[in-house]
C-alpha cells in the first residue's frame, strides 16, 4: 500500500497570539476518542455548540471539535502514542488501488511567539509532504492574512513534486474575505482552491480526495540516473 504524506497548517494570528491546527487525543469514559484540536479559530472544525469534552494532552486554550466529525474521517495510526504530535490516517481507495493518507500537523514544537513566521512551522514536514493544505475561514481576515504569510514562506520548502492546496470555510457569516482572495493566492502559490461547508466532513473529505487524485495522476519526473 502506498503511502501519501498530507501536511495540514491553518489559522490566523491576533496581537501576540497564534492559532494553528493542533492534533492530538482526548479520552473519555465510554472509551478513545479522535479529534483535532485548534488553538484560536479556523476551519470547519470549529463547532461552538458542542459541550467540551476532557482531554489528557493539550497546550495553551483550545475549542475542540465535534467527535463525530473528526472520527468518521480519520482514523489513528499510533494507538500508543497520545501526544500532541500523534498522526492521523485515511485508507482512500482511488481508481481501483489502496493508498494510505497521512495527516501531520505543520506547527513546529516552538513557542507560539515565535518569530519570524518560520519559527511556527516544522520545516522537516513541509519538505516531507507529497500534499501541504493551508486553511482558512472566509468570515476572518485575520485568518486570510495569516496564512497568505504562512503560505509564502512554506512555499520556499516544499518539494517541487508536491501539491498545494487552499482550502477555505464557507460560515454562515457573512465573509469578510473577498471571494477571489482564496483563488488568487492559490494561483500564485502555485497550488489549487476548495472550499467547504463549516461542519461538512464529506466536504473535506471530497477536497482531500480530489488533491491526492492530483497528486496521483500527475506526471512523475523522470529517473535519469544510471544504475552501477
Amino acid at each position: 500500500m502506498k503511502t501519501i504524506r498530507v501536511a495540514m497548517i491553518g489559522g490566523r494570528r491576533v496581537g501576540k497570539t497564534t492559532a494553528l491546527i493542533r492534533i492530538t487525543t482526548g479520552s473519555t469514559s465510554s472509551g478513545s476518542w479522535r479529534y483535532i484540536w485548534v488553538s484560536g479559530f479556523f476551519g470547519f472544525f470549529l463547532l461552538n455548540f458542542v459541550p467540551p469534552i476532557p482531554v489528557s494532552h493539550h497546550s495553551g486554550k483550545s475549542l475542540h471539535v465535534h467527535s463525530k466529525v473528526a472520527s468518521s474521517f480519520f482514523t489513528k495510526s499510533q494507538t500508543e502514542h497520545q501526544g500532541p504530535d500523534a498522526q492521523y490516517s485515511k485508507w482512500m481507495s482511488v481508481d481501483g488501488e489502496e493508498y494510505h493518507v497521512r495527516f501531520d500537523d505543520l506547527q513546529s514544537k516552538k513557542d507560539l511567539f515565535e518569530k519570524p513566521v518560520e519559527g511556527l512551522i516544522d520545516i522537516g514536514k513541509v519538505e516531507n509532504a507529497d500534499i501541504v493544505v493551508l486553511m482558512f475561514a472566509l468570515n476572518s481576515r485575520e485568518s486570510f492574512n495569516f496564512l497568505k504569510e504562512l503560505g509564502t514562506v512554506i512555499n520556499d520548502y516544499r518539494r517541487p513534486d508536491s501539491l498545494l492546496l487552499v482550502l477555505a470555510n464557507k460560515a454562515q457569516a457573512r465573509p469578510a474575505v473577498p471571494l477571489y482572495y482564496g483563488p488568487a493566492l492559490a494561483e500564485k502559490l502555485g497550488g489549487t482552491y476548495a472550499t467547504i461547508r463549516k461542519d461538512a466532513a464529506e466536504d473535506f473529505e471530497e477536497a482531500i480526495t480530489d488533491v491526492v487524485q492530483l497528486f496521483i495522476d500527475q506526471p512523475k519526473p523522470l529517473n535519469n540516473s544510471i544504475p552501477v
